[in-house]
């Protein structure tokens, strides 16, 4: 999905993929988990144009797995060059649970290798309201444990290890709280639209400015060199106050 699609109108799934992914959910309808592989991030909105999964993709597959109430789903995904936990806090998303996707890669390379200041700049793209742990862009191969306990819930231990075998990030999920649920679906529905289509650009603002403030990115220094500093400082603060008030009022999540 990552080159392979229609550039026009970003679609990433086509009505032969939908096909074979519903087929693939009616032969497993009592799978105890189900595990969907992404060649690029699923959850969060990036404004990366070439790697964004936008929100019409988005439907596509969450309504597909809205449609057969699947629980317990997890998305696996890679190819940005580091390790992080994202997850949907809005439970209209997918079945009225919050959804998490774990992306990690790779052995072979990283992106600090072709990038300076790597962390913060992808820091940037993504806002924290997507994500669950902090990037770690480090050589890195993620391991999805599955134990059936006792009350027949399972934990999926969810951990991305170094390539010397330390562990760089991990979490539990419990699948008791990653269960089906129409009345959560049906009641954050409209919010999880409107955090997607319409307000992803506020978001995406506020975390620019965010890092402006904070000297987070190496460009701002740029910026401050050009610049006195003061028509700069002061603009940016109240930017950032602005944005985080529009937040907070439209989307209550900031």
């Amino acid at each position: 999905m990552r080159f392979n699609f229609d550039r026009e109108t970003n679609t990433r799934l086509d009505a032969d993929q939908l096909a074979w992914l519903e087929k693939i959910l009616i032969r497993n309808t009592h799978a105890n988990v189900t595990l969907i592989g992404s060649s690029i991030q699923v959850i969060p909105d990036y404004y990366r144009v070439s790697e964004t999964f936008a929100y019409k993709n988005k439907r596509l597959l969450f309504d597909l797995l809205n449609k057969y109430k699947k629980s317990n789903v997890l998305i696996l995904s890679g190819d940005v060059h580091y390790a992080q936990f994202y997850s949907s806090k809005c439970k209209g998303f997918v079945g009225g649970y919050k959804l998490w996707e774990f992306t990690s890669s790779g052995l072979s390379h990283t992106q600090a290798d072709f990038q300076i200041g790597a962390t913060p700049e992808m820091e940037l793209l993504t806002h924290p309201f997507w994500t669950e742990s902090d990037i770690k862009i480090l050589p890195n191969f993620g391991q999805v444990d599955i134990d059936l306990l006792t009350d027949n819930s399972i934990d999926l231990h969810l951990t991305a290890f170094g390539i010397h075998g330390e562990i760089l990030l991990q979490t539990t999920l419990n699948t008791k709280q990653m269960q089906f649920n129409e009345k959560g679906l049906q009641q954050n529905a409209k919010m999880c639209q409107i955090t997607h289509e319409k307000h992803q650009l506020i978001l995406h603002l506020a975390q620019f400015m965010q890092h402006l403030v904070g000297f987070k990115n190496p460009m701002t220094l740029m910026y401050l060199q050009v610049l006195p500093l003061g028509m700069v400082v002061l603009p940016i603060t109240f930017g950032v106050y602005i944005f985080r008030k529009l937040c907070q009022r439209m989307l209550k999540i900031c």
